[in-house]
């Protein structure tokens, strides 16, 4: 949901890359920077011979057509390790936020080389790496892709429709059955989380999500409308209302009215008390800040909770001010809306 620049690759990388690997094998047109929506995968066999092999499958993605190696054991991911995680496919390589990033233990207990995200991309790296495949977010645009593509056959999805994209990339994997066994176990724990919270659910309690900054907060609205595509995609709190069903806190409702294709407002400490959530919401720090940095950041925030201020938010008043780790909470994909279900009822949970 953030915003990415283009990646740039020097002369003597290209040329790294051309002695180190094959030539691309996409066979798709130029597609916009921006692709609207992650496409139904469509997948066929390279060739009609019955075999007992593993078959070679031509897939369509955000970004053409591409030709998959049978049974690729050696999976590069870029910005969708979430969802790779999901299937338990064998990934070498992956892309990381920062030293506290949720998904860190789980990508080196696979062995994969971790790289931070940022605004260009260590192809180095990933040569050598020796990914049979590599599977990217749409945020690496078409330059990036082109790029990639010289390194390994590469196939695209929206990390954003995590849905369609997960059940696409376990298409072209010969992984269907396994993401859409996932679907209907988040759906099953979205289902529980809501029995859950049944009695509060039925009172219409409402909340609210603020993140602190050095300076002022964030207040997160449950979805963004895209500008350019007009797509409406969940923010990473979204989890909260979208899933679960809760209330959006009245104030933070005519913000989003106002600015339908933010996915947040910036207010001051003195605009808090405006907030009339039953529940308040809070994260410090960001998806990849290390203990000091939390540390710190609970610091700045003792402070806060000192003034008159803070004292005379309706939530503050009534103790409901439940604190949230933004390591995953600032994250999205649907191990990171996992995690957010489970903080939840483990905070408003009938067994409470």
């Amino acid at each position: 949901m953030s915003t990415y620049r283009h990646f740039f690759l020097s002369v003597a990388l290209a040329a790294i890359i051309a002695v180190l690997s094959a030539c691309g094998n996409s066979s798709g047109s130029e597609q916009s920077s921006s692709p609207t929506a992650s496409p139904v995968s469509t997948a066929s066999a390279s060739s009609a011979e019955t075999s007992s092999e593993p078959q070679a499958l031509k897939v369509t993605h955000a970004f053409g057509t591409t030709e998959l190696p049978a049974a690729p054991k050696r999976i590069a991911s870029i910005n969708l390790e979430d969802m790779l995680l999901a299937l338990d496919v064998p990934i070498v390589f992956g892309m990381s936020i920062g030293e506290g990033y949720y998904l860190n233990e789980k990508l080196k207990e696979q062995g994969a080389t971790l790289e931070i995200w940022g605004d260009s991309l260590n192809l180095e790296a990933i040569v050598a790496a020796q990914p049979d495949l590599i599977i990217a977010s749409t945020a690496i645009m078409q330059e990036g892709y082109d790029n990639l593509s010289k390194i390994a056959p590469t196939i695209v999805y929206d990390r954003e429709d995590w849905r369609n994209s997960l059940v696409a990339i376990g298409r072209a994997l010969d992984m269907e059955d396994q993401a859409l066994a996932f679907i209907s176990a988040y759906d099953k724990q979205t289902a529980d989380a809501k029995a859950s919270l049944g009695q509060l659910l039925a009172e219409g309690k409402s909340a609210a999500f603020i993140r602190m900054n050095a300076k002022d907060f964030r207040v997160y609205f449950p979805n963004y409308v895209d500008e350019k595509t007009q797509i409406e995609w969940p923010t990473y709190p979204g989890v909260l209302y979208n899933e679960l069903g809760m209330k959006l806190d009245p104030t933070v409702e005519k913000w989003h009215q106002e600015q339908p294709h933010f996915q947040n407002a910036t207010i001051s400490l003195e605009m808090l008390p405006e907030l009339q959530a039953d529940y308040l919401f809070v994260t410090l720090g960001g998806a990849g800040s290390t203990d000091e940095e939390i540390r710190q950041a609970k610091e700045s925030f003792s402070s806060i909770e000192q003034s008159s201020v803070w004292k005379s938010v309706p939530a503050v008043k009534a103790d409901h001010v439940i604190f949230v780790n933004a390591r995953h909470w600032i994250s999205s994909g649907p191990l990171a809306n996992s995690m957010k279900m489970n903080d939840v009822v483990a905070e408003l949970g009938s067994s409470n």
